[in-house]
């Protein structure tokens, strides 16, 4: 287990004692403010039992919710959007579970009032712990580090090690590799830390001086920079991308047991959502047509698995159809009122499901290009055509990870396929289910669930 993952599992078991601990206190202090007396031990112990319950699902939701993300955990402004989002749907779970499956009944007062107190204190509390306290305790010293990189990717690794004092290093000295043309190993020496691109060309080249310094000394702390910004970001730094790398990362050998059971989950989860396109169909259709009086649906010429051409079926959410520009750019066409509902809302994407019953698309993966737009981007973007080893989806790694709308340049879409690559590498069943429920979480924040 490489550092950063190890900083990341200390991190996140401390955050979720903290988070139990938390809790524990709001419940104990709804009480108290309740009944304007402090309970005795056993009074508490009978009282927080029936809560025992349904706790693994509060911290289910927490984790669907991204709090324990490596990236969003020292995100100060996400932090109390997120904790009141998630603890109200604690609280509505809650009440469910107490007044439909439950015959308990909190003593001398009323759930419904407890829930109130719990629900404020707790969001508080969590919040207060989660940007100030847990930030203040988890500082210390920090080693120095050197890291040896190139372009922007050295830039970002940067700024979120040196930026969060919950790595146990920091970087005191980077170098770019694209510009330094050798590197004195008594510059290594310093550092207890040295992070290299040892996949970047040059590097390669200036490894023989340095060897001694990197794997004879006693006390030096060799970590690859690729598997270290991976870990980080959950994606891949395309600055180190090589033939060498795709053979050795990427493999296109058929999964058959994991693409068996991904089809079946297509076919479930597509038949399953098959009830809310029918619920919203014709009030879609309406909407659309009493917006500009245009055809409520659009058929596309996309990009599937091996570059295999596929036609699917959207609501119409623009002014028109146009497969090889993006919106903004000149010529673009423009999303019309209906069309911004249901491109932030999903519902445009729902008339897909015909495609992923067919085979064409599954729910998780890449999303599938535009057949005009994948032209231009095989020429400006290196590597790009890797994305289409697997099959396209509804959902994937990057929309639940890359914030904001769908790439709109070529540099927005560089990030996105970092992560494409990421998922292509990791795929799994595991994966695979974590951005089916991340997708659950990010679509109820859109419509404020």
């Amino acid at each position: 287990m490489d550092i950063a993952t190890r900083v990341q599992y200390k991190e996140k078991l401390a955050l979720i004692v903290g988070d139990v601990l938390v809790i524990s206190i709001s419940l104990w202090l709804s009480t108290v403010l309740r009944n304007f007396a402090f309970p005795t031990y056993s009074e508490y112990v009978n009282f927080i039992s029936p809560f025992l319950y349904i706790a693994p699902v509060w911290l289910l939701l927490f984790i669907i919710g991204g709090l324990y993300d490596g990236q969003t955990l020292v995100t100060k402004r996400k932090v109390p959007k997120t904790i009141a989002i998630i603890q109200s749907i604690n609280i509505v779970v809650t009440v469910i579970y107490f007044y439909l499956f439950s015959s308990y009944r909190l003593a001398q007062a009323t759930p419904k009032t407890i829930l109130v107190l719990f629900a404020i204190l707790s969001i508080g509390l969590l919040y207060l712990w989660r940007t100030y306290i847990y930030q203040f305790l988890s500082q210390g010293k920090r080693s120095g580090a050197l890291l040896i990189a190139s372009g922007q990717d050295l830039l970002d690794l940067k700024k979120e090690i040196n930026g969060n004092s919950r790595y146990p290093f920091i970087f005191e000295k980077t170098i770019d590799a694209d510009v330094v043309m050798q590197i004195n190993k008594d510059e290594i020496s310093k550092y207890d830390v040295v992070v290299i691109d040892s996949h970047h060309p040059k590097v390669k080249a200036l490894l023989s001086s340095v060897y001694n310094e990197l794997f004879l000394h006693k006390g030096k702390n060799y970590i690859d920079f690729v598997e270290l910004y991976e870990e980080v970001f959950k994606r891949i730094p395309l600055s180190s991308l090589s033939y060498e790398w795709f053979l050795g990362n990427i493999s296109v050998v058929e999964k058959k047991v994991y693409d068996s059971i991904k089809r079946v989950m297509d076919i479930i989860l597509s038949l399953v959502l098959v009830i809310p396109l029918v619920l919203v169909y014709p009030f879609v259709v309406w909407a659309i047509k009493m917006e500009d009086g245009g055809e409520p649906f659009i058929s596309q010429t996309r990009v599937g698995e091996r570059g295999r051409i596929i036609s699917i079926k959207k609501f119409r959410s623009m002014t028109g159809s146009k497969e090889n520009v993006w919106i903004g750019e000149e010529g673009a066409l423009t999303v019309t009122r209906v069309g911004s509902f249901i491109r932030k809302t999903r519902i445009d994407e729902l008339p897909q499901l015909i495609s992923m019953l067919k085979g064409d698309i599954s729910f998780v993966g890449p999303r599938p290009d535009l057949k005009g737009l994948s032209e231009r981007l095989i020429e400006e973007i290196p590597y790009y055509q890797a994305r289409y080893i697997v099959k396209p989806g509804l959902s994937g790694w990057a929309q639940v990870t890359q914030e904001g709308a769908p790439p709109q340049s070529v540099d927005e879409t560089k990030l996105r396929l970092s992560y494409d690559l990421y998922y292509i590498k990791h795929r799994s069943i595991v994966l695979d289910i974590t951005i089916v429920l991340k997708t659950i979480k990010t679509l109820s924040m859109r419509v404020g669930v």
